[in-house]
């Protein structure tokens, strides 16, 4: 692929993530903005067919073009009709309250993973539905490592909008995976997320299962290969008989680490999953890679002392994302590590 043909995917990725804007026209910066440039960034975004199925956001699509004519102006190009004709029928539309909308993450095998997401970060007591940075890293590291997963029973605490499982699940070939979060406004976007993103897939059978209970007592591990499950599972209040009789192979979890009062929750948890049962002795430990971006010192230096205390092993990974799959702008704060 040519240059311009490379930024302009570069463009096509960061619009359907709505990344910053500032970012997105940074990859065309040295692009002439001539009439078939003009053309091709509209059939690349709001003309890409993703586009009607999976929009973003009406007000960063409106910005978008906005930031179009502009740039085009300043460089002195002739600026088609169907780019003013696009972004007058946007204006025109009275703008209402949006209450979700889509960001969408192109990946390099030629498939999309759409997530519905809430334009605030905090919506009814819950962080939980919105893409939070850290899971950019941590699906980098699982695309740079599938080996890992493969033909693994894998359980996700507090899954958010699903975007680390669908990743994997698409990626890898997980044997299971279970989603798990606490939040019923979550559960519910979570479960519109899966089926979204798996209405055409004959590679997984979707159990959707808010009541733990069923599931849980069942055990993963019993039910049948190829299976994506949904649970609610709540680390404050989740019991050890019920949980350790999940017995996954691997656990993940990203940007748990930000409520010194919800730390010990989570550690209790890990400590229930890692501890051998009656049921599971003679079977391999699980693994938990955990993904963070680190806003507080003091709050992740806390989390790694109650590891200690509930003899808990742990070690950092090094690991630089090379960003192929996700765009993080926050990779340099972000920290993944291995427990057992």
């Amino acid at each position: 692929m040519d240059k311009p043909g490379q930024n302009l995917q570069m463009l096509q990725r960061q619009y359907f993530a709505m990344i910053p804007l500032r970012f997105v026209f940074g990859a065309i910066k040295d692009v002439i903005l001539d009439i078939n440039m003009q053309t091709s960034i509209l059939h690349k975004t709001i003309k890409y067919k993703l586009h009607e199925r999976c929009p973003v956001s009406k007000r960063y699509t409106i910005a978008f073009l906005n930031e179009l004519i502009s740039k085009c102006e300043k460089a002195g190009c002739e600026i088609i009709d169907e780019l003013y004709e696009i972004y007058t029928e946007h204006i025109s539309v009275q703008l209402k309250e949006e209450k979700y909308f889509f960001r969408s993450y192109l990946l390099p095998s030629g498939k999309s993973i759409s997530i519905s997401s809430a334009p605030q970060f905090v919506v009814h007591g819950t962080t939980g539905l919105n893409v939070w940075p850290a899971s950019f890293s941590l699906n980098e590291w699982i695309y740079q490592n599938k080996d890992v997963f493969d033909n693994r029973s894998i359980l996700e605490l507090g899954s958010g909008l699903g975007l680390t499982g669908i990743f994997t699940c698409m990626e890898c070939k997980p044997r299971h995976y279970t989603f798990s979060d606490c939040h019923y406004l979550v559960l519910d976007r979570l479960k519109e997320n899966i089926m979204l993103n798996f209405e055409d897939s004959d590679n997984y059978s979707i159990d959707i299962n808010y009541g733990s209970d069923k599931i849980i007592e069942n055990g993963v591990n019993k039910r049948a290969k190829n299976t994506i499950e949904l649970i609610d599972i709540d680390c404050e209040t989740v019991s050890e008989r019920k949980i350790s009789k999940l017995q996954p192979d691997i656990i993940l979890g990203s940007d748990l680490i930000f409520d010194l009062d919800l730390i010990r929750s989570l550690v209790k948890t890990f400590r229930y999953l890692l501890r051998p049962t009656d049921t599971n002795k003679t079977k391999t430990k699980p693994i938990v890679y955990i993904s963070s971006t680190v806003r507080s010192e003091d709050t992740y230096d806390f989390f790694l002392t109650e590891l200690d205390g509930a003899g808990i092993h742990y070690e950092h990974i090094d690991f630089i994302p090379k960003n192929n799959c996700f765009i993080n702008l926050e990779s340099e704060r972000t920290k993944l590590v291995k427990l057992w």
